[in-house]
């Protein structure tokens, strides 16, 4: 070897390092990059930023090889190497590599925040399904819930209205049929606007007489 690339990266990984640890790692990777010669070592940190830049120097030197046994062209840099990532494999030296990474995610792992969405919608469902639902009651029950009440609700009216809407109040599965029945008895309390036998105006039903009949009398 004749010379290597000495990166930015290098050097600024090698002042990271205590100052009676920086010549070593120095000395270790010029030496490498120059006489292909494994260094010893000492210090552990500098072992550490040597086992880092080697795989760069090899890809490096390797590159050159071929391209001085005719292989694909050098494209001219003005005197600089831009510093590429490594496709090649890697020496290990006793350390475990960690698997490609996908847009900051590991390739077998799914974001964080997704996966707590999913539970949570999966956590939603569960209870819904495990809820006790509402046993539906006939018309008999309605009844004598009315009579013990003591209002006027038509109980197989109830009954068909909401067996017609699948017994759901809007969107949601009715939870209690006698607070329903409840609410329609106080409907039927409050006078409807522009009748004036609801308003209390005319309290008699004289069938087949006319309001205007009785109101004129």
């Amino acid at each position: 070897m004749d010379g290597f690339i000495f990166y930015e990266s290098f050097a600024e990984a090698i002042n990271l390092l205590p100052a009676e640890d920086q010549l070593e790692a120095y000395k270790a990777i010029c030496s490498y990059g120059i006489t292909g010669e494994l260094p010893e070592f000492d210090s552990n940190a500098a072992q550490a930023i040597f086992v880092m830049a080697k795989p760069q120097i090899d890809a490096n030197q390797k590159k050159r090889a071929g391209g001085a046994t005719g292989g694909r062209p050098r494209k001219e840099t003005n005197g600089f190497e831009s510093e590429k990532p490594m496709v090649s494999e890697m020496e290990t030296y006793g350390f475990e590599t960690e698997k490609p990474m996908v847009s900051g995610f590991d390739e077998n792992e799914k974001p964080k925040e997704k996966v707590k969405v999913k539970e949570k919608v999966k956590e939603k469902v569960k209870e819904k399904e495990s809820a006790p639902r509402m046993a539906r009651p006939t018309v008999e029950e309605v009844s004598a819930y009315c009579r013990e009440r003591g209002n006027t609700v038509d109980a197989q009216h109830f009954v068909d209205f909401y067996q017609s809407k699948g017994w759901k109040v809007g969107t949601q599965p009715m939870k209690d049929w006698r607070a329903c029945v409840r609410t329609w008895e106080q409907r039927e309390k409050k006078p409807r606007a522009g009748n004036r036998f609801a308003s209390g105006l005319i309290t008699s039903d004289y069938s087949g007489i006319r309001e205007e009949d009785l109101i004129a009398n």
